[in-house]
């Protein structure tokens, strides 16, 4: 019996790492519109691959394609209308990101120049993960929202489920701007960087990490899907009270229904209140990234500038060497010609 239990373990293992290594080479984005739920055993499997990863940088970002995931298994039960399960699975999206929060404070710098910035660039990296994940999860909470006939109760659930998975995601994205800023702040000193050369090397590590171009992209999708989602709001509102007055519900149960729109209504006021602050938010992050995009391309242009121009001297040098190379031979030509004329003369 214990050689058999050996064989097994054995066996799990291998499939195991077989899966993880499988995992590490497929690069692609997770497809959160197809993917589907995972039983106990995938999810044991998960937690084994998270174990064989050292690297944090690789663990927070694992974590992260977990999460999105689980976010596609919610999806997926939300449109089933299994939304008690949906609020269960939210737990364990929690959990994948609370992972990544701590394979991200494991990412060190050590007081070293060179750590120092290696660790900036792997929080930049992060940093542009956790806005890709941002991305979907709020792609997914309006695909939610855009369903037909949707009731009060069900946006409500909706909007409740979501409310505590932005509370998570949010709460990984101020870490990861946290840390990042510490990285920026520990450079500098280490560095004795101006506040103009720390932006110029963040523009440099943005833009040769494609960053920037991203970002950029982004945030145009950004603008056009918050106001998709204005507009999704606004009908589904007007729908629910269109139920409201058509129905047959008696006074009673008519009064808290529509009480219950009321609060609906309050909430996409506020909702819209604070799409109008992330719209403000919104520009100058776009600003931003312009700036830094133009000063990149800058660096770029001038660095070409400066290799174009000591490559130029190097082949001058060269050129000059070249020359002084021949009239040299041709001295000595010369001077053994004579050498030879008065040896013969003689």
């Amino acid at each position: 019996m214990k050689k058999i239990g050996t064989i097994f373990l054995l066996t799990f293992l291998v499939f195991g790492m077989i899966g993880f290594v499988s995992a590490e080479e497929d690069n692609s984005e997770v497809n959160i519109q197809n993917a589907g739920s995972i039983n106990a055993f995938e999810r044991m499997m998960e937690r084994i691959q998270l174990s064989f990863i050292s690297d944090p940088e690789k663990k927070a970002e694992k974590t992260l394609e977990y999460a999105e995931e689980r976010l596609a298994e919610i999806e997926k039960l939300t449109e089933e209308g299994k939304l008690e399960e949906a609020a269960k699975l939210q737990k364990h999206y929690q959990r994948m990101i609370g992972k990544s929060e701590k394979a991200m404070e494991r990412i060190e710098a050590n007081g070293d120049i060179n750590k120092s910035q290696n660790a900036l660039r792997k929080m930049a990296r992060i940093e542009n993960q956790i806005e890709k994940h941002n991305e979907k999860r709020d792609m997914i909470h309006l695909r939610l929202l855009d369903k037909e006939n949707l009731t009060a109760e069900e946006i409500e659930e909706i909007e409740d489920l979501f409310g505590e998975i932005e509370n998570s995601s949010e709460s990984l994205d101020e870490l990861a701007e946290a840390r990042k800023e510490n990285f920026e702040t520990k450079l500098k000193v280490l560095s004795e960087l101006s506040d103009e050369e720390l932006e110029n090397l963040l523009a440099q590590i943005e833009s040769q990490e494609g960053i920037l171009e991203e970002r950029e992209e982004r945030q145009i999708r950004a603008k056009e899907r918050n106001m998709r989602e204005i507009e999704v709001r606004e009908r589904n509102l007007e729908r629910i009270q269109e139920r409201i007055e058509s129905s047959n519900m008696t006074e009673e149960e008519k009064e808290i229904a529509l009480e219950r729109f009321e609060m609906q209504k309050e909430h996409f006021e506020e909702f819209k209140e604070r799409k109008e602050e992330s719209k403000e938010l919104f520009e100058e992050r776009r600003e931003e990234a312009r700036e830094r995009f133009e000063k990149a391309k800058e660096l770029r242009e001038e660095h070409n500038e400066e290799l174009a121009e000591a490559i130029k001297e190097e082949l001058e040098e060269r050129q000059k060497d070249s020359e002084e190379d021949e009239v040299e031979n041709e001295t000595e030509d010369s001077e053994e010609d004579e050498v030879e004329e008065e040896n013969s003369t003689a």
